[in-house]
Formats: C-alpha cells, structure tokens, sequence
C-alpha cells in the first residue's frame, strides 16, 4: 500500500495490487468504515441537541440527520464493492457518498450560520470545509483517472482524497471538542 498512490478504497480490495489476497485487509477496512459510518451518524443526531434555538434551525438538524445516514450507508457501499471486482457499482458508491456528504455539510454549515449556539469560528472552518469537499466532487465528476491514469494523474486524485479525508477529521474534531467545553454537553446527558 502507498499513501500516494492508492486510494483508501484499496485496502478493501479482495486482492492486492501484488495479486495476494487481500483477505485481512477487506475486513478491517469494512469493519473501520462501518465503525466511522456509525460514529459520523450518531455525531450528526446528537447535534439536534444542540442546534435547538430555533425552528429554521431544528429543521435543517433533522434533515442533516437523515442526510447524514444515507451518506453513511453509500460509504459502507464503498466498502462492500471492492473495486476490483465491481468498479462500476464502486464508483459509483464513492461519487454518490462524497455529493452526498457535499450536500451534509451545506445543510450543516447553513444550521451552524443560523444558530445562536455555535461560535464564529466553527463557521469558518464549516466553510472552508464546503470548499474542500466541493473541491474533491469535482475531481471526481470532472477529472476522471481513466484506465491507465498517468503517475501524475493517480498522485493527484489520491492526494486530493487524502486531504479531504484528514479534512473532514480536523473538522470533526475542532467541533467536537468545542461543543464538550460548551454547556451543550450537558443536553446530552439528559
């Protein structure tokens, strides 16, 4: 596996770039990416807790709710058609989940703006975050690898995945760690 040159996809592959089975791997990366599609689901409903200050601002929280579980069942998608069996039906689980996730983050970043309970500054970061997300859906609808993609084109493609995958962690995690100093922590428990 390089970092530069094969896609997080690859590590559910049911067979190596090398051709060995890729059993191990498959099964790991599945169950992480369920694993991550779970935690992103449950983060996206607790935030109904916090963004309750008004009725614009509840329902755009719900509707990111259910946006945030189809996106996360089309990443699970992503990981049970390894690409080097079913390409098409992958593909198309990869473009679909990152628009969706586009479309989360929008509705997300439009909460976060109209909401009395979050800090400027995380939306800011919401907003690079759009950028970055709508940046990588272009890549993916606009600049297809092709069949023999060129060095270049494949370095370019997965450092562009990389990034925004790592994005979306800083970002999770700027957020998370400010609403646990907030008092909205303690809507949760209750």
């Amino acid at each position: 596996y390089s970092i530069a040159y094969n896609f997080f996809s690859d590590l559910g592959r049911l067979q190596s770039w090398s051709n060995e089975p890729n059993t191990v791997s498959f099964v790991l990366f599945n169950l992480s990416l369920i694993c991550v599609c779970i935690g992103l689901s449950v983060y996206y409903f607790s935030l109904n807790y916090i963004l309750n200050d008004s009725r614009r601002v509840v329902l755009l929280s719900r509707i990111g709710t259910v946006v945030a579980f189809i996106c996360g069942l089309l990443f699970i998608g992503v990981g049970f058609t390894p690409a080097d069996y079913i390409l098409d039906t992958h593909v198309f689980f990869v473009q679909n989940a990152f628009k969706c996730f586009l479309l989360l983050v929008l509705i997300y970043s439009s909460a976060f703006y109209l909401s009395k309970n979050v800090p400027n500054y995380l939306i800011l970061i919401y907003g690079a975050f759009i950028v970055l997300v709508a940046y990588y859906v272009y890549i993916l609808l606009w600049v297809p690898l092709g069949e023999n993609p060129t060095p270049s084109q494949l370095l370019f493609q997965v450092i562009s995945q990389k990034v925004v995958v790592y994005g979306v962690g800083v970002c999770l995690i700027s957020q998370i760690m400010e609403f646990m100093k907030r008092k909205y922590v303690e809507n949760l428990k209750n």
